[in-house]
Order: C-alpha cells, then sequence, then structure tokens
C-alpha cells in the first residue's frame, strides 16, 4: 500500500494485525481506505479514548452535545461529535485491553504525536465549548488566539484562529515531534511541501503531504524542556 510506504519510512511501526502505526514516545494514526465501514468524518479528525462510551455520550448529551453517528466493530465502538466551530472529534471505546508490544528502531527520527492542530473561527467561543467537553487548558495566548489542551494519559490538542500557529492549512493536521527536523527535511520533494520552514519562539515547524493528499506538520522544540505533554 502506497500509504503504508511512506508512513513506514518516516519511522512509524504498523500493528500486525490492524491498520493503526505507532510512535515511540506516544500517539498513533489510523489509516484506511475502507471509508464505507466508518462514519463519515472519522478519517482526519482527533481522536480521544474515552472509559465508557455509552456514559459519555449521555453525559455529552445532557451538555446539549449530540452524537453524530456511531459504530461497532468487533475490536472497539465509536462516535463521532462536532465542536462549536464544526470540526470533527471522534470518540473511542476500545473492546480490549490488551496491548501489542511494540518494537521501535531507535535511529527513527519520529518521536511522538507532538498534538492536533484545528483551525477555528471563533476563538472564545471554542474555548468554552471544550470546557464543557472537560478538556484542561495547559496553555493560552490569547495574541495568537492559541490554547492547548493536553489529555490525562497522553496527546494534546491545539486550537487556534491563528492559520500560522495551526500548521497553515485549513482544517485539522496532526503535528509529529521529531528529533531533527534539518536531516528530515532533505527527504521531501518540493511537490509535497506545504509550507516551507517557519519559525516561532520555541519550535520550528515544517508542512507536508503525504502520498495520499493528507496535510502532516514536522515540528521541533527549540527546548526540550517546553515539553510537558
Amino acid at each position: 500500500m502506497r500509504a503504508e510506504k511512506f508512513y513506514t519510512n518516516l519511522g512509524l511501526i504498523r500493528e500486525a494485525n490492524g491498520y493503526r502505526y505507532h510512535l515511540p514516545e506516544g500517539g498513533c494514526i489510523l489509516m484506511s481506505n475502507k471509508t464505507q465501514e466508518l462514519p463519515e468524518n472519522v478519517l482526519g479528525s482527533l481522536a480521544i479514548e474515552v472509559d465508557n462510551l455509552k456514559a459519555t455520550l449521555h453525559e455529552l448529551q445532557k451538555k446539549e452535545i449530540k452524537c453524530i453517528s456511531s459504530i461497532e466493530t468487533p475490536a472497539f465502538y465509536l462516535a463521532l461529535i462536532k465542536d462549536s466551530e464544526d470540526n470533527d472529534i471522534v470518540l473511542h471505546e476500545s473492546k480490549t485491553i490488551k496491548k501489542e508490544v511494540i518494537t521501535f528502531n531507535k535511529a527513527g527520527q519520529l518521536k511522538k504525536i507532538a498534538y492536533t492542530s484545528y483551525r477555528v473561527k471563533n476563538f472564545a467561543r471554542a474555548r468554552e465549548f471544550y470546557r464543557k467537553l472537560g478538556f484542561i487548558e495547559y496553555a493560552v495566548h490569547e495574541e495568537y488566539g492559541y490554547a492547548e489542551y493536553n489529555f490525562p494519559e497522553g496527546g494534546c490538542l491545539a486550537i487556534s484562529t491563528n492559520p500560522v500557529m495551526t500548521a497553515n492549512y485549513p482544517h485539522s493536521t496532526v503535528v509529529f515531534e521529531v528529533q531533527n527536523l534539518d536531516k528530515l527535511i532533505s527527504k521531501f520533494t518540493h511537490t509535497q511541501v506545504v509550507k516551507s520552514v517557519f519559525d516561532m519562539h520555541v519550535c520550528r515547524m515544517f508542512v507536508i503531504k503525504d502520498s495520499e493528499g493528507n496535510a502532516i506538520a514536522l515540528h521541533q522544540l527549540k527546548n526540550p524542556k517546553h515539553d510537558n505533554k
């Protein structure tokens, strides 16, 4: 599969039986061309693991957050909701707690998913939505229209009205933390580049397209001490 080759070349490791690709320090991406088996807009969205999907949806309904669609597979339950800015959010409950042991190449360049970024239209309205959803703000920069939300067991969501802060892509983007940004840049042709390296006060970022046209960002902190995720 073309996409599998692209992501394994980047250093992600695929589960033996599945479509999930894992990173050494946390996070995974789901890849599938079987869209008829999944609710609309699931692919390309932030996915949040919950302990009890049915109970979670019941609580969200009390807060007037509705389930758009849901499915059950042999391995998991899954539901789709939308935030106040019409971004898709996936709620996921695994049916098994058994996890496959993944062996990583220590020389790999990708470390983890730094965060998933969502572009929002109304910063105050979006912050209110995520507070209602129970997210805890880790960092807020109102001058950039930017906020980050960390999850208790790992993972991060970033929202912003500023296109630069959301990897300059119109919808959702997955952002990978890398060990050496300059070394990775040399692997990509100009046809894959969405936005060349841009520099911010704590990090550098480079946005490319994968083999299927999905935007992904490669991100390197200038000081690893700033990494609290």
